[in-house]
């Protein structure tokens, strides 16, 4: 088990703690340790999919050889081909400007993929594929890829090895709160909270980003609670 890994992409490092995905991390690491297996992260935007994927890396990236993150805006194929980082990484800077440019992106997908496959021990994340027409599409190459590959996904195709990330459970959701919301809660007004994190669905991004705007407008509890 490498203690270093090799980088082959830019990798961001989690910023805070991750608060109540500690069973989803085991649940993700436990179908990743079988053979070339492929797991997708599914959940509503906002509720930390990517966070817990960075997660993942920074707990057991020691577990592999090289890593890798794909950030996808568009399509799979173009967030591969895009990376040039990954594509300097793999040597294949030369290899790829040499490629014709009619059906450059799917050529230039097959070296890296297979470039992929002959490293030891890899392990592929791949965030923000939420077109499911593009999932489905790539779905033959990725189990056939010789990598661990994690995917994040707001789509969720039917059969795929599948670990939903849903909203947080309320003492966790509380915990999230009272790490950005700096003018604290006091045990009188837990009440409160509770009812205020139900109105939010106990939701990832909206707890965070509630307590956050409550901070800058100095807004107290009850008060924020009004508004929301």
């Amino acid at each position: 088990m490498p203690a270093n890994p090799i980088h082959l992409t830019n990798i961001s490092r989690p910023t805070d703690k991750v608060i109540g995905r500690d069973a989803q991390l085991k649940q993700i690491r436990k179908r990743l340790a079988e053979d070339n297996s492929v797991v997708l992260v599914n959940g509503l935007g906002g509720i930390g999919k990517t966070t817990v994927a960075l997660e993942f890396i920074h707990r057991y990236g020691g577990d592999y050889r090289h890593l890798a993150w794909i950030e996808v805006t568009d399509s799979i194929t173009a967030a591969f081909v895009a990376n040039r980082t990954l594509i300097d990484n793999l040597y294949l800077s030369a290899v790829l400007e040499n490629l014709p440019k009619e059906d450059y992106e799917v050529l230039a997908l097959e070296r890296i993929i297979n470039r992929l496959s002959n490293l030891d021990n890899c392990l592929l994340v791949i965030d923000n594929a939420n077109n499911h027409d593009d999932l489905l599409a790539c779905g033959h190459m990725l189990r056939t890829l010789r990598a661990t590959t994690l995917l994040t996904s707001r789509a969720h195709p039917e059969d795929w090895n599948t670990v939903p990330i849903d909203e947080l459970e309320p003492k966790d959701a509380a915990a999230l709160f009272q790490r950005h919301f700096l003018a604290g809660v006091q045990p009188e007004q837990m009440d409160t909270l509770w009812e205020l994190l139900r109105c939010l669905d106990h939701h990832t991004l909206l707890v965070e980003l509630t307590a956050k705007a409550a901070t800058k407008a100095r807004l107290p509890l009850t008060a924020l609670y009004d508004k929301v």
